[in-house]
């Protein structure tokens, strides 16, 4: 029987990470390629490029990924600030 809990634990890992995954597979793609990207963005005109396509893009969102988009708008406005 103590074999049991631990088959149950190890299924519970299983689903939260495909609910991870299936989540990912739900979300934007070109949100998920800045949110990788994000810190090789240091070029100015890279910058602004990046930013004019999520801020065209944040109307048609919703949620959390609207929510992801504006945190990284709000991180690529600092960036452009300290650029100059």
């Amino acid at each position: 029987m103590r074999i049991l809990p631990a088959l149950q634990y190890a299924l519970t890992g299983v689903q939260a990470s495909r609910a991870l995954y299936a989540k990912e597979d739900r979300m934007d793609p070109f949100l998920l390629e800045v949110g990788r990207k994000m810190d090789s963005y240091r070029g100015r005109e890279e910058i602004m490029r990046v930013m004019d396509e999520l801020e065209y893009l944040f109307d048609a969102l919703e949620g959390e990924e609207q929510d992801a988009c504006s945190q990284f708008i709000s991180v690529l406005q600092k960036r452009l600030e300290q650029s100059g």
